[in-house]
């Protein structure tokens, strides 16, 4: 029988998951690869990194760490048996780096903008290469990573059918809630 979950812990939980998340985005990710290209570093914020020499290594960079991480984070949760917190934080961290990479090639393939917009910049025919992210991110995101983020989580429900679909909601729309009211908090503090 699994414990009732406490909402406020899912809360701080989701919180440290989405800052870690960011920070393996754009500092470890673009920040890494402009370091590792020769560039310098000018600006981090939880939104927005920028290099001195912004390269198509370092728009992607992002993305590549995000899905590296996520399956660091894959097998971090799968190893985690005794505490259902730290595997439940392992769960997040994988989801949400995950969601952020499959997320970033539909976002940039629909919008043109964004890390890979600037990708696949000047590459012809560029309606192509945005179709092509845009099916990238739709198998990635819909395919691939939803099924393994539903799969994952099944864990945390029980067993009890009456109460599977209340905790579910409870462990993916507070973390979700509470990502989106720190993004918009952060992007408030430290607009771009």
């Amino acid at each position: 029988q699994a414990t009732k979950p406490n909402l406020l812990t899912i809360a701080a939980i989701a919180i440290v998951a989405t800052v870690t998340a960011d920070f393996i985005h754009e500092g470890l990710g673009h920040g890494g690869m402009c370091i590792a290209t020769g560039g310098q570093p000018l600006v981090l914020s939880t939104v927005h990194f920028q290099c001195s020499a912004d390269t198509r290594l370092v728009a992607a960079g992002g993305t590549l760490a995000n899905l590296a991480f996520g399956g660091l984070f894959w097998i971090a949760s799968r190893a985690v048996k005794q505490t259902a917190s730290w595997r439940y934080f392992f769960w997040l961290l994988m989801t949400f780096n995950l969601f952020q990479a499959g997320g970033y090639f539909l976002f940039s393939g629909i919008g043109n903008i964004g890390d890979w917009a600037a990708v696949v910049g000047g590459w012809a025919p560029a309606w192509a290469w945005r179709v092509g992210l845009i099916a990238l991110g739709t198998f990635i995101y819909f395919i691939l990573f939803v099924p393994l983020a539903l799969r994952e989580l099944r864990p945390f429900l029980g067993k009890d059918s009456k109460i599977r679909v209340r905790r579910a909601r409870q462990f993916t729309l507070v973390p979700y809630l509470a990502a989106g009211v720190l993004s918009c908090v952060a992007g408030a503090l430290n607009p771009v």
